[in-house]
């Protein structure tokens, strides 16, 4: 996990304020804590935070091609490195680092924006072509690499995360009512939209496009779509008589897809959620490395929440390496300052869901006790608590209300 923002002057002549651009890459740093790097040029500023994964010694970003037209800072991890670097040194290109991320900039030579059909991985980054005066900020097919920007009248915010544009000091932290009923609604924020009002999400398969104009106008950001899911149509569809051979694929497409995966100059370990998906990805690693893989987990301080017994057993199961030590206890997703740091939760898991909506129910006003001479204004957590004392001391739990 790696992080980048940046600002963009749409009239493309203006370099962006340095000290704002490294507030912005400065709230990134927990994605990024290995290295920092910064890019400026007329129109454009930039900051990356880099977790060293492929490329330990020299992938530093952001980077470049061979003639230093094209830039690149990156989020994310391209699969198929070895095998697509092989094919472009093969074409002539030069590679100056072991970065997985490198292949972004010669993809780029080769095929111009139709390069995504030939990046396999998750990715979330921001391209500068120098010579054509062109941006590009894009995001991987299925979007799991973050990446949002917002348009302050003639200048485009853009970073891994909303805090980093909030650090700007050019978006305001003003809370989007209908992208907070989203969440609360669908428990996951699946548009463009966000709970931050003016700022947006670029789309999973789609990138946004910034052309400069050479007349000094303000440019107009443009967003494309590179890719969508595509179902077959009625009776199209796989033919499932014989579930063997529909199986066998399956299981050497999965076995593929976690392999690659495993690539990495440091150390690969595994999240175990105490389900089946992540039992399986963590069986199937451990029988491709021929090894057991250390495993962690997230202990929640509940019981009917916590998954650290199951967690345990698939562990010891797939190869007894068991579960590390000494994570950190999860905690209430609602605490003070969530809006000011810029949080986009995604409430797609039980967890998640659950400590939320108590958090919220704990902190309401509690509407049985509005008319109750004693108890008026308190919370629905506090009321409760209030009505345990007075039933254990043989007190009536709650005073009468007026007819």
């Amino acid at each position: 996990m790696c992080g980048l923002a940046g600002v963009i002057d749409l009239k493309g002549r203006r370099e962006p304020d340095r000290a704002q651009v490294a507030r912005m890459g400065a709230a990134l740093t927990h994605r990024g804590p290995d290295e920092a790097g910064t890019l400026f040029a007329p129109g454009i500023g930039a900051a990356s935070q880099r977790l060293s994964i492929v490329g330990l010694s020299n992938g530093q970003q952001p980077i470049v091609n061979e003639d230093r037209t094209l830039a690149v800072p990156c989020n994310g991890e391209l699969f198929d490195y070895p095998e697509r670097k092989a094919e472009l040194q093969a074409r002539g290109h030069q590679f100056r680092t072991g970065s997985d991320c490198e292949l972004i900039v010669h993809l780029y030579e080769e095929h111009g924006e139709d390069l995504f059909p030939h990046l396999k991985g998750q990715f979330a980054f921001a391209l500068f072509d120098f010579a054509k005066r062109v941006v590009i900020l894009a995001r991987d097919r299925v979007g799991i690499c973050p990446l949002h920007w917002s348009r302050q009248g003639d200048f485009v915010y853009f970073g891994s995360e909303i805090k980093a544009l909030l650090a700007s000091g050019a978006v305001p932290a003003v809370a989007d009512v209908r992208g907070l009923d989203h969440l609360f609604t669908f428990f996951a924020l699946g548009s463009r939209r966000t709970m931050f009002e003016g700022v947006q999400s670029i789309l999973p398969g789609h990138y946004l496009r910034i052309a400069f104009d050479r007349d000094g106008r303000a440019a107009e950001p443009v967003e494309r779509r590179y890719f969508d899911l595509d179902f077959p149509d009625w009776g199209d569809e796989d033919d499932a008589s014989d579930p063997t051979a529909l199986i066998d694929e399956f299981e050497e497409t999965f076995r593929r897809a976690v392999e690659i995966r495993l690539r990495a100059d440091v150390p690969v370990v595994g999240y175990l959620s105490g389900g089946v998906d992540s039992a399986y990805v963590l069986a199937t690693a451990a029988k491709v490395r021929g090894t057991p893989i250390p495993s962690f987990t997230i202990k929640v301080p509940h019981p009917e929440l916590d998954e650290e017994a199951n967690a345990s057993i698939t562990a010891r199961a797939v190869g007894g390496a068991g579960l590390g030590e000494g994570g950190r206890k999860a905690r209430h997703v609602h605490k003070p300052g969530t809006w000011r740091r810029g949080r986009h939760p995604a409430l797609a898991s039980f967890v998640s869901r659950r400590w939320t909506m108590r958090a919220a129910a704990d902190r309401r006003a509690c509407g049985c006790c509005t008319s109750c001479p004693t108890r008026r204004g308190l919370t629905t957590a506090q009321c409760a608590a209030k009505r345990r004392s007075s039933e254990a001391a043989g007190k009536p739990s709650h005073e009468q209300r007026p007819a």
